[in-house]
């Protein structure tokens, strides 16, 4: 049986993230849409690879296989569902048949006795033969760390079917341990 686990598995290696809302909320904005048509279809769904997390440019271990899922919110808008321990996600807007950017977007992490904070900064995605790459980038601060810079990123492929007998979990879930500091 295959290891499915939200992003966060590879966030929770290293301590690292959960978040909160979009751009709606924290005041980002995303670049218009100027595209002659929706192509927000092409990147809904759940898709199944790897997420890889990197901490002041120490990557940390793999997180095995890891789900990301995409809602579309209105054309050429998405959202990132459950990418947050609350069951949020940051924002994007799709700019091509290929590609798509995030907002900036500020992710809360509640450990054991603090909250660490993932300000996400930058991210996107493309797709090319049926493969997805997303990053997000952004700054860590709370529980000791202070602006340790943090980027996530995945690679992988949709799936028709989820692992029978495994619900996927939030993907930013909070972890007991603490991140590591340089």
């Amino acid at each position: 049986m295959r290891n499915v686990h939200g992003l966060a598995v590879a966030l929770a290696i290293a301590g690292a993230v959960s978040c909160n809302r979009s751009d709606s909320e924290t005041g980002a904005t995303l670049p218009p849409d100027t595209l002659d048509h929706d192509a927000s279809s092409l990147f809904a769904g759940a898709w199944y690879g790897t997420a890889n997390l990197t901490v002041s440019g120490a990557q940390q271990p793999p997180s095995g296989t890891t789900e990301l899922d995409i809602d579309v919110t209105g054309r050429n808008a998405l959202t990132f569902p459950g990418f947050c321990g609350d069951g949020k996600g940051p924002a994007a807007r799709v700019t091509s048949d290929s590609e798509f950017v995030l907002a900036s977007y500020s992710c809360p992490v509640p450990l054991d006795s603090c909250t660490l904070t993932w300000e996400i900064a930058s991210g996107g995605g493309m797709l090319a033969n049926g493969t997805l790459v997303f990053s997000a980038t952004g700054t860590a601060h709370g529980c000791g760390a202070s602006g340790e810079s943090m980027t996530v990123a995945f690679f992988g492929g949709r799936s028709a079917r989820r692992i029978v007998g495994r619900r996927p979990r939030a993907p930013c879930r909070p972890s007991r341990r603490r991140p590591a500091h340089r």
